[in-house]
């Protein structure tokens, strides 16, 4: 690029930064001021949309691990104009999994700037922590390793000092190949990323050590034995999810009469 070019960009530039600083001045409470009262609310699920811009790709089967122990601690984030998820994608395609129909969630009224920015520095933000190692293993010396959000892999990679040798491959998927024995298997898709994460929580798919090499990669294989475990669980949550789908479209033909009603 010519000099003078440069120079106009950054011109522009500059020009630019100080109105979009002013911008989120005015929108930040006066110094000394309370918190604004959050306008927090419970609401189904199947009135949200998932953000399709999201750029941050989450374990969703780690946050439904999560909200399996310990419930919904913390609301999604959603734009009021059109009922989009700012913030809280991952908690809610999560919740889908479980076979939640609600969840609570804080009204914002972003434009459609303010809500990019909003999703990427919730994002962001988190990106920036860091660990204290020695306190950690403390803590979980102390309730165990078992924590969703913390598999294997992760931890030794969190843990490693350096020293650390490297384990043997020590056979792990549900299904190891054995001599003379033969397989059959079925195929299952997800048409989506909800349906994807709603498989590997409903078959509890984790990330496992190859009995081939040391890789450790997601699991994809389910035995026999363990599909007739999980069938009642799942045969459950497809008659929950059919009632759910069935009370709303109940729902919309009562707001349809009611408007003709009218």
């Amino acid at each position: 690029m010519p000099a003078k070019k440069k120079a106009a960009a950054k011109k522009t530039a500059a020009r630019k930064r100080p109105a979009k600083r002013k911008a989120a001045a005015k929108k930040a409470p006066p110094a000394g001021s309370d918190v604004p009262e959050m306008d927090v609310e419970r609401v189904r699920i199947a009135d949200l949309k998932l953000d399709s811009r999201n750029a941050r790709k989450g374990d969703v089967a780690s946050v439904a691990e999560s909200l399996r122990e310990f419930g919904q601690h913390r609301a999604a984030v959603v734009r009021r104009a059109d009922s989009t998820i700012v913030a809280g994608n991952h908690m809610v395609m999560a919740a889908m999994t479980l076979g939640w129909e609600h969840i609570n969630v804080v009204w914002v009224d972003d434009d459609q700037e303010t809500a990019i920015r909003r999703g990427l520095a919730d994002n962001a933000t988190g990106d920036q922590a860091t660990w204290d190692k020695t306190l950690l293993t403390e803590l979980l010396g102390e309730v165990g390793t078992d924590v969703p959000g913390f598999d294997a892999a992760f931890l030794d990679k969190l843990l490693d000092d350096g020293t650390s040798k490297p384990e043997e491959d020590v056979p792990a998927y549900p299904i190891v190949a054995q001599p003379g024995e033969h397989y059959s298997y079925v195929l299952i898709v997800g048409s989506d990323h909800p349906d994807n994460a709603w498989l590997q929580t409903a078959f509890a798919l984790g990330k496992e050590r190859s009995y081939k090499n040391s890789k450790v990669m997601p699991s994809r294989a389910v035995s026999v034995e363990k599909f007739r475990e999980l069938l009642p669980e799942l045969a459950a949550q497809a008659e929950a999810a059919d009632n759910a789908a069935e009370e709303a479209r109940r729902e919309i033909e009562r707001a349809r009469e009611a408007t003709d009603a009218g």
